[in-house]
């Protein structure tokens, strides 16, 4: 059985150079452990760190959920925010990507079983924004893979 991906495809790996600085680092630690970050960031600063880690709308959920977003530096908070609003805009528009997906699977025959981030999306986060989903993965037959992928890649899909 093969996997396929219907959309985007894995970030390339980052050079020393695109790591955040260790007091970033640390701040995000710090987030994850329940404490506020100091406010010494600038937003595309602070943008580029959690898209780096992909734990912004995860950390926005969480701080949200325990009532305290107020709490956290103004910056802090606005990037949690854009974070948030940017994996729940992206993975919606995935999960709707997936829907198109489903009718052609049917129609060609090929049975498949969703994995991973978005097999299990809506089961273990009540926010479809706090995990961030970068393709839908999908497990099909071996033999039925070559056919899918002739007929997906006609259809615009890329894998």
């Amino acid at each position: 059985m093969g996997a396929m991906r219907a959309r985007g495809g894995e970030p390339g790996p980052a050079s020393k150079a695109d790591r955040p600085e260790p007091i970033l680092q640390e701040a995000l630690l710090g987030l994850l452990r329940g404490h506020a970050p100091p406010a010494n960031a600038s937003p595309d600063v602070l943008d580029a760190c959690l898209d780096r880690y992909e734990c912004g709308g995860y950390l926005h959920h969480a701080w949200s959920g325990a009532g305290r977003p107020a709490s956290l530096p103004e910056a802090w908070r606005e990037a949690l925010a854009r974070a948030h609003r940017r994996t729940l805009l992206d993975n919606l528009a995935a999960l709707a990507q997936f829907r198109d997906l489903g009718p052609r699977l049917a129609e060609a025959g090929v049975p498949f079983l969703l994995l991973k981030g978005a097999a299990y999306l809506g089961d273990l986060y009540d926010d479809p924004g706090a995990r961030r989903l970068t393709d839908i993965d999908l497990l099909v037959r071996r033999s039925d893979a070559g056919r899918l992928a002739r007929r997906l890649s006609r259809d615009g899909f890329r894998g």
